[in-house]
C-alpha cells in the first residue's frame, strides 16, 4: 500500500492523501506488534497464576507445608503464586525446565535451602543473591559458567553445589563467603585454584573430581582444617604428602596417573591405585603395635604381682622376728590363749570360766573383787568360781542359809 500511494502522488493524482493514510496504518500495525511483545514478555517473565500443578503439590500448598517439593514437574517457569508462600524453609524446583526465575521469589526470605539442579540456567538469577538467609543452595547439572558479584550476599550460605556445570576457573568471589563448609565443584572444567583460597577457614569438605588438574594446588597443603578431600578422574601425575594435615579424613585421587598413596596421618583413610596395599601395611604395623603394648602390660601386671608377694613375705618375716618365742608357740584359738590358765575347767557344765545363765566372764589380770554373804563375811573363793556354780549346788546353799546356818565355804 505504501509503495502504490507513492507512485500515484509521483503521478500528480491524490496518492499524496492515500500515502498519509497508509504511513499512519503502518504506525498502528507496528505499536500493535510492540504490544504484542511486551505482553509475552511480561508472561514469560511473570507466570500466569492459574499454571496447573501436580495434585500433591496442591496439597502441599494447601496445608500450607513448610516444605514443598516442585521437582520433576516439566516446568519452564515458576508460578507467581509460589513466591507469595512466605512460610516456605524448604522449597526443591530440581529436574525441571526452569531457565530464570521470577524477581518476587525475594518475598520468600525465610527459606533456607533452595534446590535448583537439574534445570536449564546460562546464569544464576540475582533474585536467588536476595534471599539472605539461605544455608544450602543446590546449582547442579546447569549451564552455568560464572557466578554473579551479587553472591556474595549469602553471608550465611553452608552448603554449596555447583557440579555439572561449564566453570572453567574456580569462582573467585566463593573465598568471600564466610560460613561455606561444603563445596562440590565436581565435574567442571577447573585446572587451578586461587592462591587465597587458604582464607576459606570454614571450608571442611572439598569436590573437585572430573576436573582438569594436572597437580594438586599448593594452596590446599595449607589449609589444615580440611577433613574431605576429593580428586577422582583428573590428570593428577603425583601427589605430595598430606600428613601434615592434621583433619584429614578422606583423600581420594582414583582414576589418576598416580601408582602410590600420599603419606597421611593414622587416621585418615585414602582412596586410589596401591591404597590397599598402603592400607594393609598400616593395618598390620596397628596390630603389632597392639600386641606389643598388651605383651608389655601382661609382663608388667606379673613384675608388679611378684613384687606385692615379695613385699607381704618381707613383712610377715619382720613380724615373725619382732616376737618373742613364748609368743611364737601360744597360737591365738579364737581370741584365748591356748596355754591360758585364766579359767578353771570344771565338769560341772562349766566351760572357759563361763555356765548357762551367768553373766560375763572376768578378763584375765582385772583386779579380784571380794563376794561377801549376809553377815558380811568375805569369800576367799574366787568369784568366777562361784559364778560358775550349777544351779543345783546353789539352791543347796540357799536352802542351809535360810535354816539359818552361814557360808563359811563353797566347796
Amino acid at each position: 500500500m505504501g509503495n502504490s500511494s507513492k507512485k500515484e502522488a509521483a503521478e500528480g493524482g491524490d496518492g499524496g492523501e492515500v500515502e498519509e493514510e497508509g504511513g499512519q496504518g503502518e504506525m498502528q500495525v507496528e505499536e500493535n506488534e510492540e504490544e504484542e511483545d511486551e505482553i509475552t514478555a511480561k508472561e514469560e517473565e511473570e507466570p500466569q497464576w492459574d499454571q496447573e500443578l501436580p495434585i500433591r503439590v496442591e496439597d502441599d500448598i494447601e496445608s500450607k507445608e513448610m516444605i514443598l517439593n516442585m521437582s520433576y514437574c516439566r516446568m519452564y517457569n515458576l508460578p507467581n503464586r509460589i513466591c507469595s508462600l512466605t512460610y516456605l524453609v524448604k522449597l526443591y524446583l530440581s529436574n525441571n525446565r526452569l531457565q530464570t526465575l521470577p524477581k518476587s521469589l525475594a518475598q520468600l526470605q525465610g527459606l533456607h535451602l533452595l534446590a535448583l539442579d537439574q534445570n536449564r540456567m546460562d546464569d544464576l538469577p540475582v533474585v536467588v543473591c536476595e534471599l539472605v538467609n539461605l544455608t544450602h543452595l543446590y546449582l547442579s547439572n546447569n549451564k552455568l559458567l560464572t557466578l554473579p558479584v551479587e553472591m556474595v550476599n549469602l553471608r550465611k550460605l553452608h552448603c554449596l553445589w555447583l557440579d555439572g556445570n561449564y566453570f572453567q576457573h574456580f569462582p573467585r568471589l566463593l573465598v568471600k563467603l564466610p560460613n561455606l563448609s561444603v563445596l562440590q565443584m565436581g565435574d567442571n572444567m577447573i585446572r587451578d585454584l586461587p592462591n587465597n583460597m587458604w582464607c576459606m577457614s570454614a571450608l571442611r569438605c572439598l569436590w573437585l573430581y572430573g576436573n582438569r588438574f594436572t597437580k594438586l594446588p599448593n594452596v590446599l597443603l595449607r589449609m589444615e582444617a580440611l577433613e574431605i578431600l576429593d580428586f577422582d578422574n583428573n590428570r593428577l601425575t603425583k601427589l605430595p604428602e598430606l600428613d601434615h594435615m592434621p583433619a584429614l579424613r578422606l583423600f581420594s585421587y582414583d582414576h589418576n596417573m598416580v601408582k602410590y598413596p600420599p603419606l597421611v596421618r593414622e587416621e585418615a583413610l585414602v582412596v586410589g591405585r596401591g591404597a590397599d596395599i598402603y592400607l594393609e601395611k598400616r593395618q598390620k604395623k596397628k596390630d603389632d603395635q597392639r600386641m606389643a603394648a598388651q605383651t608389655e602390660a601382661k609382663k608388667n601386671a606379673e613384675m608388679e604381682n611378684k613384687k606385692f608377694l615379695k613385699m607381704r613375705l618381707t613383712k610377715s618375716n619382720t613380724i615373725s622376728s619382732s616376737m618373742g618365742p613364748e609368743q611364737e608357740q601360744e597360737p591365738i584359738i579364737h581370741g584365748i590363749l591356748k596355754n591360758s590358765t585364766s579359767f578353771d575347767r570344771r565338769p560341772n557344765g562349766v566351760a572357759d570360766g563361763m555356765a548357762e545363765g551367768t553373766g560375763p566372764m572376768k578378763c584375765h589380770g582385772e583386779q579380784e573383787e571380794l563376794l561377801y554373804d549376809e553377815d558380811g563375811m568375805e569369800y576367799e573363793q574366787d568369784p568366777v568360781v562361784y559364778q560358775g556354780l550349777t544351779r543345783q549346788t546353789r539352791l543347796a546353799k540357799e536352802e542351809k542359809r535360810e535354816r539359818g546356818g552361814h557360808i563359811t565355804s563353797l566347796t
